[in-house]
């Protein structure tokens, strides 16, 4: 049997009262370590699985919107990809084309609610820069211009600046208050920048008002 002097027999004193008050803590924190990793690596396997699904819902909606703008087919993957892979980028885009060939088929509620489901979900900024844009097409359409200016007022990214005041130009045109939309235009012109191709766009509408 082994001999402990009475230093050591106080140091294994120590560890053992260290262990029956502690131990168990440790033991805790371990296995807290051990599933928050372990979750973590699934959660990582479950966004890839997720992406490859929705991938390959995607690949089947690209075909059929490269087949002829079939809206019903379009439509019935970008539910799914909604419905199941929201998280993904893929449900942001077949929306957002969805959007386009509902809008081209002057569906403008279906294009719009699939518009307004890419802003509440997408993590996709430029996306959701652009579905603003594009609703604030449809409200001018329907001469709901309060709605449409609440779009265009919106934060959104400086690369977008441009747009946002064209468009908000066009709203004013199509209002009637002509000053605003050449205020609007100036603007645009003014963020436009070196971009001429942008530039001129915006000078045309300009010159198709007149006046200062």
């Amino acid at each position: 049997m082994a001999h402990f002097d009475l230093h050591e027999q106080e140091q294994l004193s120590n560890l053992k009262y260290f262990w029956q008050k502690g131990g168990k803590y440790i033991v805790g924190l371990v296995v807290v370590a051990i599933v928050a990793y372990m979750v973590n690596v699934g959660w990582n396997m479950y966004k890839n699985n997720q992406s490859s699904a929705a991938a390959e819902i995607y690949t089947q909606f690209t075909e059929v919107a490269a087949g002829g703008h079939d809206l019903d087919k379009m439509l019935k993957f970008t539910q799914e990809l909604q419905s199941k892979y929201a998280v993904t980028e893929y449900s942001s885009m077949a929306s957002m084309q969805s959007a386009e060939a509902a809008w081209k088929e002057h569906k403008l509620d279906i294009a719009a609610n699939l518009l307004n489901w890419l802003i509440d979900n997408s993590k996709d900024q430029g996306l959701v820069n652009v579905a603003r844009v594009r609703i604030a097409d449809i409200l001018i359409d329907e001469q709901k211009f309060d709605k449409a200016l609440k779009q265009l007022q919106q934060p959104h990214d400086s690369a977008f600046d441009v747009i946002y005041y064209m468009k908000r130009g066009d709203l004013y045109v199509a209002k009637g208050d002509l000053n605003r939309a050449r205020d609007a235009y100036k603007e645009a012109l003014q963020k436009a920048g070196q971009d001429s191709n942008v530039a001129q766009e915006v000078q045309l509408r300009l010159d198709v008002l007149g006046g200062n």
